[in-house]
């Protein structure tokens, strides 16, 4: 063997060692990827999964209940607010009113008091009397009984008067006080719990959005790892294709042409397998990078349902807010108290008020009757009943003066009794009794709200750890593929030295030998013997 053919064994010989060493590369190489994708594979199915789930939590009965239960809250509360004002104005109205009552009750008493002292000095005229004495002390009697039927009414009224007009006051001053210190925090408790009734109901709104981008991004997955299998498999056809090569090479040559035509043909199906297999690497690398991609879109949407890059958890907002509107209802409740005992003192004094008016009024009309059937009776005395006869008219003076004492308390008794119902209608605006339930929902609301933190929370761990454990698993199959484009470049060199090697070769017909049993080997052979042709 001349020093040609020997040179040209040599550099064979190296270069089926290197398509030995490459086709052993891509073998373990493409394992490791294999195995990088399956468990690539199953981290994404999990992410997916838990993902997927969300939704179905946040929408869960439990949630829709809690976001009702803050909606209905917040309404209460803004029924509260709103009946602030018009509660003020109805204690600012039944205040004024009985402050109106003072002037003609100061004068009920008044003539109440004069009554009296004309009905004893009647008594003792009616002493003096030398005829009809008996007539008159017994009108005298009646005149007195009548005095002290109507000053007991009066001096009643009086104090109850005196009792509600401070017990008015007091709850006047308490929630003009309630409105000015807590009013603007109720108002701005009402838009936070409406705000994070929003907050809930568009995460809701979300939710159902996510799932169909989560679906989509899945389906990408799925066509995704359906190309990077078929990569897979084109890789490993390479590894055939090397083998066949390497087999081919490792063959003993006749002649120096059969040396030199082994070269051109080895090298031509070498060179022809590396660009396949380049194609495959570039395809599995850009689809695993999409895969990576996919996958970290579905974690970001499912960390966008849990609000994980706000400094607080949507749970920790509301216990805030929540915590704060709970002290805000007690101090409601509180408020509420005083009005309401109000309420309740109007509603039975207003009552005792009607019928002692009722009472005095007929009060009156007897003493003005009985002051007139005196007088008449006095005048027939001449001057003997001269004194009579003026107290007869002092009563009936006094009597009138009751009555239209008594009428226009009658009319302040009206403008009370319109404030009354004023504020009556303001309190019924208020569920009182599901608000003082409110404490219990809020409780039971935190509750599920904790429940359904913690589970979205242990879900945001599993994004963590699996988006990281995704991350890692895909930087190590695509730094193995990077690592194997450097390791391929002897196989490079082995193509191109077997081309330098076979230039000029004679074609060798081995189609039918049966050593070349790849598809894309045959064809390159065909090719070949055509062109030597």
């Amino acid at each position: 063997m001349n020093a040609s053919v020997e040179s040209r064994q040599i550099a064979v010989e190296h270069a089926a060692v290197a398509v030995r060493t490459g086709a052993e590369l891509i073998e373990d190489r493409f394992l490791a990827v294999g195995s990088a994708l399956d468990e690539a594979l199953a981290i994404v199915g999990s992410l997916t999964g838990r993902v997927a789930a969300i939704p179905a939590e946040i929408n869960s009965e439990s949630m829709m209940q809690a976001s009702e239960t803050l909606w209905r809250i917040a309404s209460e509360m803004s029924a509260v607010c709103d009946a602030l004002p018009v509660e003020r104005a109805a204690l600012d109205g039944v205040k004024a009113s009985l402050d109106r009552m003072h002037a003609p009750l100061d004068r009920l008493v008044t003539s109440i008091r004069t009554l009296a002292i004309l009905a004893r000095s009647s008594r003792i005229e009616a002493a003096y009397l030398s005829n009809n004495r008996y007539n008159f002390v017994e009108f005298a009697d009646e005149i007195v009984q009548l005095a002290a039927g109507a000053q007991g009414g009066v001096n009643a009224h009086a104090r109850s008067y005196a009792a509600i007009s401070r017990q008015v006051a007091e709850a006047r001053d308490s929630q003009r006080r309630f409105e000015a210190e807590r009013g603007q925090d109720l108002r701005n408790s009402v838009l936070e719990l409406q705000a994070a009734f929003d907050a809930i109901e568009t995460r809701q709104h979300d939710a159902v959005r996510v799932s169909a981008r989560v679906a989509e991004n899945s389906a990408r997955i799925g066509d995704v790892v359906g190309d990077v299998i078929m990569s897979l498999q084109a890789g490993d056809s390479t590894r055939q294709r090397l083998e066949h090569i390497e087999r081919g090479l490792s063959a003993p040559a006749e002649d120096e042409a059969e040396l030199a035509a082994t070269c051109a043909l080895q090298g031509a199906q070498l060179a022809h397998a590396l660009v396949d297999f380049d194609s495959a690497v570039t395809t599995t690398r850009a689809s695993l990078a999409s895969i990576g991609s996919d996958a970290d879109a579905i974690v970001a949407l499912g960390r966008s349902l849990i609000n994980s890059d706000s400094a607080e958890t949507l749970h920790e907002r509301l216990s805030a807010k929540l915590s704060a509107v709970r002290a805000l209802i007690l101090e409601c409740e509180t408020a509420r108290l005083g009005v309401d005992s109000v309420m309740r003192t109007l509603s039975g004094a207003l009552a005792e008020f009607r019928d002692r008016m009722e009472t005095l009024n007929a009060i009156s009309f007897s003493i003005t009757t009985v002051g007139m059937n005196a007088a008449i009776k006095s005048a027939r005395l001449g001057g003997e009943g001269r004194a009579l006869a003026v107290i007869s008219q002092d009563l009936r003076h006094y009597a009138g003066q009751i009555v239209g004492d008594t009428r226009e308390l009658m009319d302040v008794f009206q403008a009370v009794l319109d404030c009354s119902m004023q504020l009556e209608s303001a309190r019924s605006r208020q569920d009182s009794s599901r608000l003082g339930q409110a404490e219990t929902d809020i409780a039971a609301m935190m509750e599920t709200l904790g429940r359904n933190e913690a589970t979205l929370m242990a879900a945001l761990r599993l994004f963590a750890d699996g988006g990281s454990r995704l991350e890692q698993v895909l930087g190590e199959a695509d730094h193995a593929f990077a690592a194997l484009e450097d390791d391929m470049a002897p196989v490079q060199h082995a193509a191109a030295t077997l081309a330098v090697q076979g230039r000029g070769a004679r074609p060798v017909a081995v189609a039918a030998s049966g050593r070349y049993t790849m598809e894309s080997e045959r064809r390159i052979h065909q090719s070949l013997r055509a062109v030597g042709a």
